[in-house]
Formats: C-alpha cells, structure tokens, sequence
C-alpha cells in the first residue's frame, strides 16, 4: 500500500519535480501540495477531518510571504503526530536549529542529491529525526555558542542580525554606545570571529 505526502513548495518547477520522482515508484502517493501557510493549514485541517492526514509533510523555508518555519511550528501544534521535514536551499545553523526547535523532525539542503530526499522522506516518515552528517558538526557548534551566550549578548545578537548599527542598538536597548559595543566584542570572541559581516554569515 502506497503512503502518503504532502508538499508545502512556492515554486511550480520544483513541486512538480519533486512530486514526479517520489511518485514514479509507487511506493508514495501524493496527498496534496500548496504553496503558501494558509493553504497548507486549510488543506491539513481538512484532511484531518477526513481523518486521512498524509505520512509526511515537506515544507519549504522560503515560501513567498510566508516563513516556512513559522507554518512548521503551527503544523507541529496543530498536528503534533504529523511526522516533518524541512527541504530548503537554506541551511544555516540557526535555520536548521530553529526548525527542530519548531517540531520538524527532519532536515534537508535541496543542494544534496534525490537519493537522499527519499532516505529523509522513508527516516521521518518512520518517527526518527534525520539530519545530514555535513549539517552535525556546524549544528553543535552553533548550539554551543549560543548556550554560552548572556541574555543581553542573544539581544544584542538578535539585532545585529536585524541590520541594526551600534547606534541603533543602543537607543532600542537604552544602554550608552560602548557598553554595546563590548556586547559585540564578546560575541567575537565567542564565536571566534572578527567581524560584523562574519557574525551575519554564521547566526543568519
């Protein structure tokens, strides 16, 4: 008996192509596809009524508008049996990590082969977590960093990453320039990095 999907992907080129391969063995069915966070929830709610919710569901990070981590989070809520995994050419740590924290149990780069997607998909679908080797080393690395951080440098951080200058930071968080600018300075050090562009590139 054939099993079920459900793809969440705002590019017509790649949701048909991903749906092709997974549907050319007969080993998956597709249940359904939408491109954006309120037809994936309309369509899921809708076959939860029918009490016919897919094996899985792939959802993509970037869907137009809306943010694919933010639907993952409202998914898991509303369905937490609901087995996921994230498909994105997104990969940073921070993304990865926050789609785990947000209840996928998977995580794929689209730049990784189709044999892999279909390891995921069989991984996931099954109850187990599935992450690439090349996404562990740099997933614990970030965890560990971002645990050694203070309230106020995950602040200083979260903002940083916004595109806000030091000024800017300092009249948002109503501390005097120097003080943020030895926040930032210590976020170097942590991270073991030099500069402003460095610290976007490894936390976005």
């Amino acid at each position: 008996m054939s099993r079920t999907f459900f793809l969440v992907e705002d590019h017509s080129l790649m949701k048909k192509g991903i749906e092709a391969y997974l549907c050319e063995s007969g080993e998956w069915q597709c249940a359904g596809t939408a491109r954006n966070a309120s037809c994936t929830l309309d369509a899921m709610r809708s076959l939860a009524s029918e009490d016919s919710l897919p094996d899985i569901a792939i959802v993509d990070v970037s869907l137009g508008k809306d943010n694919g981590l933010d639907l993952i989070k409202t998914l898991h809520k509303e369905f937490p049996a609901l087995p996921l995994l994230v498909y994105s050419m997104h990969s940073s740590s921070s993304v990865v990590n926050t789609a785990f924290e947000n209840g996928a149990l998977g995580f794929l780069s689209k730049a990784e082969g189709e044999e892999k997607l279909k390891a995921a998909i069989e991984t996931v679908s099954k109850g187990s977590r599935y992450i690439p080797e090349a996404l562990v080393s740099p997933l614990i690395e970030y965890g560990t960093i971002v645990q050694s951080l203070t309230s106020r440098e995950k602040e200083v951080l979260h903002l940083v990453l916004e595109g806000f200058s030091n000024d800017k930071i300092a009249k948002t968080m109503g501390i005097q320039k120097r003080a943020v600018e030895n926040y930032v300075s210590r976020l170097y050090d942590k991270a073991g990095l030099h500069t402003r562009d460095e610290l976007c590139k490894k936390f976005s």
